[in-house]
């Protein structure tokens, strides 16, 4: 971009970290050159310090239960929190006019949000008849059993992008990953679309402990549902692997899920037992740092691992969560392609992993030319948009 413009980036995540951490690498490489707003709405991500400036729009935060989304503060009413919700977004258009506003995935998904997206995209148009509406995808979309029906969600996906958006940016490599591989009726969008590469994380000058952080590790990260299964696994299965010669020297370092229950984390401490090969270690925005000094990963399937995996072109050894529409084919592909080995989660156990995880520090470390640039190029594409 030849000009120093003011963007809003709204993600609201309302489970995991993943699509949080994503947007926010884009809006930390944005921010380099641009004033950024990022939306803060749910529970609180941690991110290094050592980060570009990035401005937060923060709101009464929100998460998704089974019955639909609640507040974060459970003494507070949905109907109330949503409404201060909308009132802050619209105080924030009206005083920030922003130029671009770039909106996390929907209206693919989370069509539950439309009550809010909807009116401060129509306010912002108001305030800034210029501004541009961006939708910003992973590259597999998501399916959700919260979906109307398969006719209903093309419906409601065509007419919010033809009434509301200007452009698409899918955040993959068209070599790996189209959308028309995953939306069938693409030819039916009205709006450009374009590709980014990967949204890859960085390291960004952070230092880790490196008592901690050293070579000779085997790294676990799992933080969806399904994560405590893998997590249990892993640890049963390095308890038996200290007769193997390739695992003997090794330390296993299991990174728990931000919004582990304290229960959860109790069981996992007794399953470890004191091992001193063994180390359980909180969510850390600098894994990415982590993975530097490791041998393999072993983590779920979901896009922030998987790029992160690229990243660092380390030995993988994944278990898609296939309750997660996306994790299933991103883990064939990476399989496919070399970059990974996967275990489907009906056949994981502690003797297959303790086999694989053998199998897989005896093989050659791989190498690709994805292109992992995403967040760079977002920027690039917001130019000519703009």
């Amino acid at each position: 971009m030849g000009r120093k413009i003011r963007l809003f980036l709204y993600s609201q995540h309302l489970s995991g970290t993943g699509h949080f951490v994503r947007t926010y690498e884009i809006a930390r490489v944005l921010a380099e050159h641009h004033d950024v707003y990022m939306l803060q709405g749910g529970r609180p991500v941690p991110r290094s310090k050592a980060e570009s400036p990035i401005s937060t729009l923060n709101l009464p935060p929100i998460y998704r239960k089974k019955d639909g989304i609640t507040p974060v503060d459970s003494t507070r009413k949905i109907n109330d929190v949503m409404e201060e919700r909308r009132n802050i977004l619209h105080e924030f258009i009206r005083t920030k006019k922003p130029d671009v506003i770039l909106i996390e995935h929907f209206p693919f998904s989370k069509q539950l949000l439309a009550p809010e997206i909807i009116p401060f995209i129509q306010h912002a148009k108001e305030v800034n008849p210029e501004v541009r509406v961006v939708c910003s995808l992973r590259d597999i979309i998501p399916r959700s059993p919260r979906d109307p029906d398969p006719d209903k969600h093309r419906e409601n996906v065509l007419k919010y992008l033809k009434d509301h958006f200007d452009a698409i940016l899918v955040h993959s490599d068209p070599q790996l990953v189209r959308l028309e591989d995953h939306v069938p009726w693409i030819s039916e969008i009205s709006v450009p679309v374009e590709y980014t590469g990967y949204v890859s994380e960085k390291s960004v000058n952070t230092k880790v402990d490196d008592k901690k952080a050293v070579n000779n590790t085997v790294v676990v990260s799992a933080g969806g549902a399904g994560s405590l299964e893998i997590i249990k696994n892993c640890i049963n299965a390095w308890k038996h692997t200290g007769f193997i010669e390739v695992t003997r020297n090794r330390v296993l370092i299991v990174f728990l899920p931000l919004f582990l229950k304290e229960g959860d984390y109790q069981q996992l401490k007794q399953l470890a037992g004191g091992n001193t090969n063994i180390r359980l270690m909180p969510f850390t925005p600098e894994f990415i740092q982590y993975l530097k000094f490791a041998d393999i990963s072993i983590s779920q399937a979901g896009y922030n691992t998987c790029t992160n995996i690229l990243e660092a072109r380390i030995r993988s050894i994944l278990v898609p969560d296939i309750k997660m529409s996306d994790q299933l084919p991103r883990g064939e592909l990476m399989s496919k392609l070399g970059m990974a080995t996967m275990i489907h989660p009906d056949n994981l156990s502690v003797d297959k992993l303790m086999k694989t995880i053998t199998r897989v520090l005896e093989a050659p470390k791989p190498e690709h030319n994805i292109n992992l640039d995403g967040a760079h190029n977002t920027s690039e594409v917001l130019g000519g948009i703009c």
